[in-house]
């Protein structure tokens, strides 16, 4: 099975004066795209990971967006 896979993740505090624009995200986590992605992702404790390790699991073909 083949499986399209992405994702997207930000953490924000009321606490912080920095502002998150677009930007500042791109500069200081980037966009990871194709298989990037899989590589930066697998193995790690996060949730990107799990699901990574899930689909090596059960055989299922990601294709990262």
């Amino acid at each position: 099975m083949r499986i399209v896979t992405g994702a997207f993740s930000h953490e924000s505090s009321t606490f912080t004066p920095l502002v998150t624009d677009r930007e500042a995200y791109e500069s200081r986590f980037g966009y990871l795209r194709g298989e990037q992605m899989l590589t930066t992702f697998r193995d790690t404790n996060t949730p990107v990971g799990g699901f990574i390790e899930g689909a090596d699991a059960h055989g299922f073909e990601l294709i990262p967006t």
